[in-house]
């Protein structure tokens, strides 16, 4: 699994390449894209992708009920704006936006990497093209030793004047290396959705560690795919949901609070006849995302009673907020599962006083009135431009949410 999760990672630099690379691997594993507004019966095997932004697929094993596994693939990092590049101070430099904040800082001295979507106008037709730079063009230099101290030790950025990243292509303004890689004139470009990631390839560290950039939240988003495909549902449906935006509130097209899932729950119903309530009523929701290790140089951010540690296991979130899913039901799910699939969990909870983001959990339970829990493997670094992160706790993952797909119906029976 190393090098294939490796080689995953270095594919996947944002949400637009993660949704192709699923789209692939779900085409050769036999799932037919479907068109709601063409096709009137659904396949068995299905997916909806949405924009190459968002997607969600269905393996249909029966009807009695559905196990969602449900995750993000966006990560904190800089985006270019609509007017791409600038010149600053005698520089051409790319007009950066710092999505979703992050710790900006660890952006510096990286080279980094040019992925996205560009739209064109072709004749009469709008048309568009992914393009993936696959090595640095571009970087964000530290500043200089003679910058004042209270520049250069302080770990606030300021994000517009600071942040402006060098082009790195002899001086070629980034649209025209666009318009040159795509074979299309600058001219023909009428809009973007490109984003900067780090370059440098992800690696193992001592046979034990991941270390790579959008662990937070590549990793979830792997692992459910994995288990999805691997699975075979008996007597229920699965589900595979991944979106983006979730690291700026979700709300929007291509976020966890849109129709996708309503959209196949209700053909789905629709094509077997059979009563949608009833079905959301018997199923679950599985929030993947990933959750913060225990730091040995800061362990008093975390609630002494609940550590988090690398390699011991998967971590089920309950924070006493609704900053996450948490419920009965769905902690008994997880904790069945992980007996049989022989994987150890952690119980996380956040200390009173502590500040720590959600997930698209209780938002999906809200929008689907479906039971729902939230789990995730464990990371330093969270929203750096490079986090470090358990192999073992990647597998473990793995074969949690696959024996939830595979045994779900089983296990709910032994809950009652």
């Amino acid at each position: 699994m190393d090098s294939t999760y490796l080689d995953f990672l270095q594919k996947c630099c944002c949400p637009v390449s993660f949704c192709r690379f699923a789209k692939r691997n779900l085409i050769l594993n036999g799932f037919q894209e479907v068109d709601f507004k063409k096709q009137s019966e659904i396949p068995k095997k299905g997916f909806y992708n949405r924009d190459d932004r968002s997607i969600v697929a269905y393996n249909i094993g029966g009807y009695n009920s559905m196990v969602i596994c449900a995750s993000h693939s966006d990560s904190p990092c800089l985006k270019l704006m609509p007017v791409t590049d600038i010149l600053k101070n005698g520089y051409i430099c790319l007009n950066t936006a710092s999505y979703a904040g992050g710790l900006s800082y660890s952006w510096f001295g990286r080279d980094l990497r040019l992925t996205g979507t560009i739209y064109f106008r072709n004749g009469e037709n709008i048309e568009s093209s992914f393009i993936d730079s696959e090595r640095g063009i571009a970087f964000l230099p530290f500043a200089n030793s003679y910058t004042p101290e209270k520049d250069i030790l302080s770990l606030e950025i300021e994000r517009d004047e600071s942040m402006k990243a060098i082009c790195a292509i002899n001086g070629i303004p980034i649209i025209e290396y666009i318009s040159k890689e795509l074979s299309i004139t600058k001219e023909q470009i009428i809009s973007s959705n490109l984003y900067l990631s780090d370059a440098f390839p992800p690696q193992i560290v001592n046979s034990t560690f991941v270390s790579s950039g959008r662990l937070d939240n590549l990793s979830s988003a792997y692992a459910s795919l994995v288990s999805f495909i691997e699975s075979t549902p008996y007597n229920n449906i699965n589900v595979f949901a991944v979106y983006d935006h979730e690291e700026i509130g979700s709300f929007s097209h291509w976020g966890a609070l849109n129709d996708q899932l309503e959209t196949i729950i209700s053909y789905i119903c629709n094509s077997a006849k059979i009563d949608p309530f009833s079905l959301k009523s018997k199923s679950l929701i599985i929030s993947a995302d990933a959750s913060h290790n225990k730091h040995p140089c800061y362990i008093m951010d975390l609630e002494e009673k609940h550590p988090i540690f690398p390699s011991k296991g998967v971590i089920l979130k309950t924070t006493g907020t609704t900053s996450t899913g948490n419920n009965v039901f769905g902690v008994l799910v997880i904790k069945e599962a992980a007996k049989r699939a022989n994987t150890m969990l952690q119980m996380f909870s956040r200390k009173n006083v502590a500040n720590s983001g959600g997930t698209i959990g209780p938002k999906m339970e809200m929008l689907n009135s479906i039971n729902t829990i939230d789990i995730g493997a464990s990371m330093w670094a969270m929203h750096s431009s490079r986090e470090t992160m358990s192999l073992c706790d990647e597998n473990s993952l793995i074969k949690l949410i696959k024996t939830i797909y595979q045994q779900y119906e089983s296990i709910r029976d032994k809950i009652g």
